[in-house]
């Protein structure tokens, strides 16, 4: 075999590596806790002045 394609089975490994690493640390660390809430979360608007504007009474 070549020896590039070694340098690119290598390079291909490492990344999958550092990704299964990372995935990993954020499921130990509780990083992908409350996934679900989250995507809801820009939907909603807590700002007093979201409110009047939904209620047709903004400046």
């Amino acid at each position: 075999m070549y020896p590039a394609t070694w340098i690119v089975i290598l390079s291909v490994a490492a990344v999958l590596l550092v990704w299964a690493g990372f995935l990993v640390w954020a499921f130990r660390s509780g990083q992908l806790k409350g996934v679900s809430e989250l995507r809801r979360r820009p939907l909603e608007d807590d700002s007093p002045e979201g409110e009047k504007e939904r209620h047709g009474q903004g400046a």
